[in-house]
Parts: C-alpha cells; sequence; structure tokens
C-alpha cells in the first residue's frame, strides 16, 4: 500500500483533495456559536393562578402535579419552586434519555391531572429546558412624544410579528413596559350600601365580556351557525354593566366603581441611557446559526425602523452576540494560523530544508480542512470548544511528518534513491506513527464521549481533535 501510493502521485493527490474538497464543501454550512449547543435533561411545568397565596399553590397545584408527574420513568430529582400566584415543578432526569420524549411524556401525565386542578387557573405550561434560548439580541425603543406603554402596544402590532417569522427566530418578547389595562376601581362604602359582595362584581364583569356560542339555525336548504357577541369595544361598555338590583333599580358598574383606560402596573422597566425605553428580546431556534440569524434579525428590523415605525421611536442595539462570538472566533482562528505558521517556523529551524518543511507543513491545512467534513456528518458547529480542539491538534498534526520526512532524509544520505528512501523510511515508522497516533486517540475519544453536562460541552473538542489526528495520520 505505501508503494502504491509514492508509486502513483496522481492518485496520492486526488484521494487528499477529496477530502479537502468535501472540507471545503462542509464549512460554510457549519454554524457558528459561543458554545456547542447542549441539552440538559431537565423539563419543567409552570402554572400560574393569580392571587392565589403560596400554601394554596402547593395543596392545590404543586402536590397533584408532583405526584403524577413523579410516575415518569427515569426521573434524577423533582425540585418544585412556589410562590404567590406561581408554581414551577423542575424534573431532572438521568444522562442519555431524550428530553423531547421525556417532555412529551410530562405533557400527557399534566394533563391526565389537570382535571383536578382549580378550573381558573392558567394552563399548565411544560417545556424542557433550553440553555439556548437565552437572548441572542436586545434592542431598546425610546421616544419623547409617546409613553413605554404606547411604544409596546406599536412594536405588538408592527415588529414582533415581523421578526418571528424570520428563519432560525423561535421567540420575540417585549420588556420594559406595560400592556393597556381597563382597571375598575370598587368604591367599598358603595358595595357596602348597596349590599354586594366583590365576588359578585368580578363574576358579572368576567361573564358580560365574552363571545359565546348560540347553537344553529336551519331550514330547508341552510344552517347557519349562531354566536351571542359580548365583547366590548369601548370604556362605556363597562361601564353600563349591570351588577345588580336594588330596590327595583338596576346598578351599574359606574355606580360602584371607578372604570379607567389604562395601562397594567409596571412591574419591570428598563432605561437606556437614562431614558425610559422599551426592550425587545430575541430568542434564536436551537441548532441554528447564532450569527447568521442576527443579521437576518438587524436586517429586518433596520427596515422596520426606517419606512414603518414613527420618527419619533429611536432604536438602539442593547446587546447583540454576533459580535462577541465573531470576536472570539477570530481570536481562535488567529490563534490556528499564528500556530501553524509558528510550527513551519521552527521546524524549518530544525531541518534547514525549506522544501522539506513544506512537505512536512501540507498536513496541517489538509487535515484542519478535511476536519470539516466530519464536523458536519456529526452536526458540529464552530464555536469555542470545536476550535479550541483544532488549535491544540494544530501542534500534533505536523508531527507525523516531520518525524518522515527526516527520515527519508537519512535514508537518502545512505546513498538510496528517494522512492526507495521514501519506501524503506515509512515502513519503518509506520508502527511507531500509528502507535503514536492511536495513543493520542486514546486520551481524546474518550474525553468526546464523557457523560453528565459536562461531557456534552467537551464532545466536541475531543473528538474534533480526533479527527484531525485520523486526517493527519492518513
Amino acid at each position: 500500500m505505501i508503494e502504491t501510493f509514492i508509486k502513483r502521485p496522481v492518485f496520492t493527490t486526488m484521494f487528499i483533495l477529496v477530502l479537502v474538497v468535501f472540507g471545503i464543501q462542509s464549512y460554510p454550512s457549519l454554524g457558528v456559536d459561543l458554545y456547542p449547543d447542549v441539552e440538559l435533561p431537565m423539563v419543567a411545568v409552570t402554572v400560574t393562578y393569580e392571587g392565589t397565596a403560596p400554601e394554596e399553590m402547593e395543596t392545590l397545584v404543586t402536590k397533584p402535579i408532583e405526584n403524577r408527574v413523579s410516575q415518569v420513568s427515569g426521573i434524577k430529582t423533582i425540585t418544585s419552586t412556589i410562590r404567590e400566584g406561581y408554581s414551577q415543578t423542575m424534573l431532572e432526569f438521568e444522562m442519555g434519555v431524550d428530553p423531547r420524549q421525556m417532555a412529551s411524556e410530562v405533557r400527557e401525565k399534566v394533563a391526565g391531572v389537570r382535571k383536578r386542578l382549580p378550573d381558573d387557573i392558567d394552563e399548565p405550561v411544560v417545556a424542557r429546558f433550553d440553555v439556548a434560548s437565552r437572548p441572542i439580541a436586545t434592542y431598546s425603543f425610546a421616544s419623547d412624544a409617546r409613553s413605554t406603554g404606547e411604544i409596546r402596544r406599536i412594536l405588538n402590532d408592527i415588529v414582533v410579528d415581523e421578526l418571528q417569522m424570520l428563519d432560525g427566530v423561535a421567540d420575540v418578547t417585549i420588556r420594559g413596559a406595560s400592556d393597556r389595562a381597563i382597571k375598575v376601581h370598587v368604591a367599598s362604602e358603595k358595595l357596602k350600601a348597596y349590599g354586594i359582595s366583590f365576588q359578585t362584581i368580578l363574576e358579572k364583569v368576567n361573564n358580560a365580556n365574552l363571545n359565546t356560542p348560540g347553537g344553529k339555525i336551519r331550514d330547508e336548504n341552510n344552517t347557519i351557525t349562531v354566536r351571542t357577541v359580548g365583547k366590548f369595544n369601548s370604556v362605556d361598555d363597562f361601564k353600563n354593566i349591570i351588577v345588580a338590583n336594588h330596590d327595583g333599580r338596576p346598578v351599574k358598574l359606574v355606580d360602584v366603581a371607578d372604570v379607567v383606560d389604562d395601562w397594567e402596573d409596571e412591574e419591570t422597566y428598563s432605561r437606556t441611557n437614562g431614558v425610559p425605553s422599551v426592550m425587545l428580546a430575541v430568542r434564536k431556534q436551537s441548532r441554528t446559526n447564532t450569527v447568521d440569524v442576527i443579521d437576518t434579525v438587524n436586517a429586518r428590523i433596520n427596515e422596520i425602523v426606517e419606512n414603518d415605525l414613527p420618527p419619533d421611536i429611536k432604536m438602539s442595539v442593547g446587546m447583540d452576540q454576533s459580535k462577541y462570538v465573531r470576536e472570539n472566533i477570530g481570536d481562535v482562528w488567529n490563534t490556528i494560523i499564528f500556530g501553524g505558521f509558528l510550527a513551519l517556523f521552527i521546524t524549518y529551524m530544525f531541518l534547514g530544508d525549506l522544501r522539506a518543511t513544506l512537505i512536512g507543513g501540507l498536513a496541517i491545512p489538509t487535515s484542519i480542512i478535511a476536519t470539516f467534513f466530519l464536523m458536519k456528518v456529526m452536526d458540529f458547529t464552530l464555536n469555542n470548544m470545536s476550535l479550541m480542539g483544532l488549535s491544540l491538534a494544530v501542534g500534533f498534526l505536523i508531527d507525523d511528518a516531520i518525524v518522515l520526512v527526516e527520515n527519508i532524509f537519512r535514508h537518502m544520505e545512505m546513498g538510496k534513491d528517494p522512492f526507495t528512501a521514501s519506501a524503506d523510511a515509512t515502513k519503518e515508522l509506520v508502527l511507531a506513527i500509528l502507535a503514536t497516533s492511536m495513543s493520542l486517540l486514546a486520551v481524546f475519544v474518550p474525553i468526546g464521549s464523557m457523560g453528565e453536562t459536562v461531557g456534552q460541552y467537551f464532545k466536541q473538542f475531543g473528538l474534533t481533535v480526533a479527527f484531525a489526528l485520523i486526517f493527519s495520520t492518513i
């Protein structure tokens, strides 16, 4: 086999170029991110029940959910967090299980226990815990002529839906301003005078502001679906709700309460350079290219600001993770390139032969480029861990070539022709080279196969080094 590669230089060159071409073809489609995608085996069940004390949340909501979801197999720990009107049950599973399948099973269990939960709670939300769900970009919007509530309404109407339709965008959330709210300020003295309870007011308002189905009307030829439209269109509609009958006279809501078209109470706020603003956060889908997603979002949001938003609303970029990713990736690439040239320079210092140095140096770019192919097959991304593996591998890639070239020169000095010297020198060292490569693989393959959460971070690091070593040995 060794003599065949030496006798057939065109075949040898094409064989290596095939690997290089596969790597070049795979490189553009590799995702670019700060860290590897990590899937933690954790599922959260979240329930909100506004105005309920923590003790009641535990008894009415958390305990029934815990008892039912504990029947799912593979659970490592169950942890619940309870506060006023809020309950979250976090399930951590053993490593190796599929979080998506576990989330589906948990969702079935929660659906089975739903009848035992209070009717007026918000529907339980079952979601996987995703590290990549953190915002990758934030934008702030401020205006001297508008309130933050009005800015929020404009962003909801114009910006949010446009951004959520972009490829790679998972979610767009708004913070720092309240939604519009119709507030009903009940006067307790008037309730007492009319003999009306607060619960009665609450029920009357909720039951009045509804669209309800009204059945069907059929004749010989047609069937018409009927619905009762009860949703209110103005504040006056709320004021005219009849909440009771006192001494034969209807009591309207306006008689016992002040109805105001206002904004919800602010629980969060944002400031941009000291000015009240509204913050818009963008989250990407799992296993998508952070840089590409942010570039797409930036292009679209700049177009919206220029053409659709009122001119008094000014936008500024709060956080852009793509800049940080580009800087980190650029630093690692500079390290790889500088390390490669430094390895060639030191090799030349010892060999003293430029041709031999270049021959050995070809192992570095060909091995790194070919590695991109296997990275694509394994669904890896260009991130700090995988590129750190490539930068570490640069020092290994040229080792075999240096030893082999030096041994070939030694055989040529013994009077052998280049062909014979190449064949004899390679046969002498082939087992030693394989032993060296396998000893390094014995270190880095287990690193890429570690379990638990740390193993998910180091998988791309260890296997990237192993891939580069395999190609350098070839």
